[in-house]
Parts: C-alpha cells; sequence; structure tokens
C-alpha cells in the first residue's frame, strides 16, 4: 500500500504534468505564430512584391456568445499591409490580395506549419504543385527558400516556369 508521502509526490507529479500539457498548445501556437510571420517577412523581401509591405499573424483574445454565456476565445487574425505609389501605408484585407499572393501566404502557413510540428523528422518530403498563380521568378525563388527547410522536395512546375530554375536542380521531365 502507498504511503502519504509516496502519494503526495505521485500527486505533484501528474500536478506538473497537468500544467506542462495545458502549456503545449499555448507555446505551438506561439511558436507557429513566430514561424509564419519571420517566414513571411523573409519570403515577402526576396518576392519583392511592389505594394505588399507585410503580412503577420496576431494572437487575439475575443469574448463570443456561447448558448447564453459569453466565454472569452482565442483567435488569429491575419494582417495584411499595402504601401502606395506615395509610400504610404495602410492596412488592407486577405480578401484584396492577388491569387499570387494568396498562393505564396499558403504555402508560408504550410512551411511553418511543417516546422513547428516537426514533420521534417518523420516525413524529410515536401510536394509543391498548381503554382501557376505565381510568375516564373517569383516561382525559382521560392523553390529556393522551401530547399533550404526540406530535405528532399518535389516541385511539379510548367516547363516554361521551370526554365527559371538553376540548373542545379534534378529534372524529370517525362514519366
Amino acid at each position: 500500500m502507498a504511503t502519504v508521502d509516496q502519494l503526495t509526490a505521485q500527486r505533484e507529479e501528474l500536478s506538473e504534468q497537468l500544467t506542462e500539457l495545458r502549456t503545449r498548445i499555448d507555446r505551438i501556437e506561439e511558436r507557429a505564430i513566430e514561424e509564419f510571420n519571420d517566414h513571411m517577412d523573409a519570403v515577402l523581401d526576396i518576392l519583392g512584391y511592389d505594394n505588399l509591405e507585410r503580412i503577420w499573424i496576431e494572437r487575439v483574445e475575443r469574448t463570443v456568445r456561447e448558448g447564453r454565456r459569453k466565454v472569452d476565445k482565442r483567435a488569429f487574425e491575419l494582417h495584411v499591409v499595402r504601401s502606395t505609389a506615395s509610400g504610404s501605408t495602410y492596412e488592407d484585407t486577405v480578401g484584396h490580395l492577388s491569387e499570387s499572393e494568396r498562393e505564396v501566404t499558403g504555402l508560408v502557413f504550410a512551411l511553418a506549419g511543417y516546422l513547428v510540428h516537426e514533420a521534417h523528422e518523420t516525413l524529410p518530403f515536401v510536394l509543391l504543385d498548381s503554382l501557376e498563380a505565381i510568375d516564373a521568378d517569383r516561382l525559382a525563388d521560392l523553390v529556393e527558400y522551401v530547399a533550404d527547410y526540406a530535405p528532399y522536395l518535389v516541385v511539379a512546375l510548367l516547363e516554361e516556369d521551370a526554365q527559371a530554375l538553376d540548373d542545379d536542380y534534378t529534372r524529370i521531365t517525362e514519366l
């Protein structure tokens, strides 16, 4: 039979485990936001969209109704900042992103999740497809960026887009 000291120690250990599990989600969310924001800044800098200054995610708390109660819920807001020809900036909406800008944002979001959840450790493979909305030069820069984070990268490209890539990449032209 367990002694009071053993039970007290077990209770403390379980309490620590419970605290660890409760904070794990918060840490993952914080890392995911940080990864996305850092990679998005780097990619936008590399790709050089003319009037797209910044895209970032922010975690916010909102009070919402659940039945008759009001509860605080965590939400994520995607912010878009554009600039005008005169140099002034303004916040825009995701709905106004071009197809290319949406594609890039989605890829960066996927890359951040891939890294934060450490999927590269068990699945060292990334496949990029349906990238026609991104112009060839930006696509080549994006492939080079993602290649630094994925041990094995396969990209399905149209022939004219593939020509913009470095000749160092292995190419499969027929199956």
